[in-house]
């Protein structure tokens, strides 16, 4: 498991998610697994990792189909990464 890091001010989902991933074990028994908020960071991630598998929870396939923005969804505290 990864813990979540403070994001830095202005910080991209992008940046974010490549700081997260450092984290990570570069092999391909990866899982990452999100929810909520998280499924969307563990989509950008992917982009970064080879992972056997991405497993999203209650999220949306990407955040432009939000449809609407809310502060305090910004970086959810329920973002998992199994490996």
């Amino acid at each position: 498991m990864v813990r979540l890091v403070d994001p830095l001010g202005d910080e991209s989902l992008e940046s974010y998610a490549k700081r997260l991933s450092e984290h990570i074990p570069k092999n391909d028994e990866v899982v990452l697994i999100g929810v909520s908020f998280g499924g969307i960071i563990v989509q950008e991630i992917h982009k970064l990792v080879n992972a056997k598998k991405v497993i999203i929870i209650s999220s949306v396939k990407h955040c432009k189909r939000l449809g609407y923005s809310n502060p305090n969804y910004q970086y959810s505290e329920q973002l998992k990464l199994i490996f």
